[in-house]
This record gives C-alpha cells, structure tokens and sequence, in this order.
C-alpha cells in the first residue's frame, strides 16, 4: 500500500480500518526523501537483529568468491516506475559494472537510479 500512496497519507488521510500500526509503514516507505523516521534497516539494527551489511561502491574490491563477500545483491529503484526495484547479483566489481551496463541498455534503470542503488552483502 505505502507504495502507491505516501506513508503520510496512509497515517494522516487514509479513512479506513487498518490492523496493525500506521505509523510503523514509514519504514517500508522508499520513496520518501524524509529522514525524521527509521527505516526497515534501521529498525532491525536498533533491535539486535543481523540484517545484510551495506557495501559501499568504493568497497566493491572486497566482493568475490574468494574474498570477504563472496556474493552481493544491488538493488536499484527501476528507471521508469517508481513502485517497482530491479535486482542483480554480483561476484566482482567487474561484474557490477557489466551487470548495470547492461539494465541500462534494456532501459531498466539510469544513472541517477544506479546511484541510489542499494548493494548489500548476500548469504550472510
């Protein structure tokens, strides 16, 4: 729901019953530029709970099968259609630029969606 409609609206304007905590979708919200509220990532590290760790594009030399990462996931808001992520897997920072090289060509993502991507740690 939070990605057809704002997390605000939900909480603010939304008129109907809703089991659960209204504010708490905040969190799952990825298309907000508001940082007063904690994120899903957030929220698991404040509670003790192992979530994948962020690797930075200048970190990309640690992923490989026989380094530290052995295997990462990026996640990049899709180009055309906020509502929607494309994902990819890799092995090597070669293999990232090859990979986003390629979902740019097909029209998936761009450049400044490439640049927000998220890449994270795989099989942790």
């Amino acid at each position: 729901l939070v990605v057809y409609l704002t997390a605000d609206k939900i909480e603010n304007e939304l008129k109907i019953p809703i089991y659960g905590n209204r504010s708490l979708l905040k969190s799952e919200d990825r298309t907000t530029n508001e940082k007063e509220y904690i994120d899903q990532y957030g929220i698991l590290k404040r509670s003790g709970i192992r979530a994948p760790r962020e690797i930075s594009l200048d970190e990309l030399d640690i992923i490989g099968i026989d380094k530290e990462v052995p295997v990462a996931l990026v996640k990049v808001q899709q180009a055309d259609n906020p509502l929607e992520r494309a994902f990819f897997y890799i092995t090597s920072e070669e293999d990232y630029h090859e990979q986003a090289e390629a979902m740019k060509a097909k029209g998936l993502i761009n450049d400044q969606t490439l640049a927000e991507a998220r890449i994270e740690e795989f099989g942790y």
